[in-house]
């Protein structure tokens, strides 16, 4: 996770960061996130796709791309679901 030349994000499926990586930190702007609430840490958007990947029972996979005003920036993003948590993975697409 830490080597991933991507962001990385490992939530509980009650939507609690467990782990990130450096990239993500720089890309969302955070410093630690651990053991905070998605809502919490991620920047917040009109539609919050992401946010609604975790608001049930078990995680919702998704992908998409959105633009965060907040950051300036363009994220491309996945969901992917897992047994007992959700991996986010976040890219920086504003060059393209």
């Amino acid at each position: 996770m830490q080597r991933a030349p991507i962001g990385v994000l490992e939530v509980s499926t009650r939507g609690v960061v467990r782990d990130t990586n450096e990239i993500d930190r720089t890309i969302i702007d955070v410093t630690d996130p651990t053991g905070a609430h998605i809502v919490d840490v991620f920047p917040r958007f009109a539609d919050d796709t992401l946010l609604t990947a975790f608001d049930g029972e078990s995680v919702t996979e998704t992908d998409f791309e959105e633009y965060y005003p907040d950051l300036g920036r363009w994220l491309a993003i996945s969901v992917v679901a897992l047994s007992e948590s959700g991996t986010v993975y976040v890219r920086d697409v504003t060059e393209r």
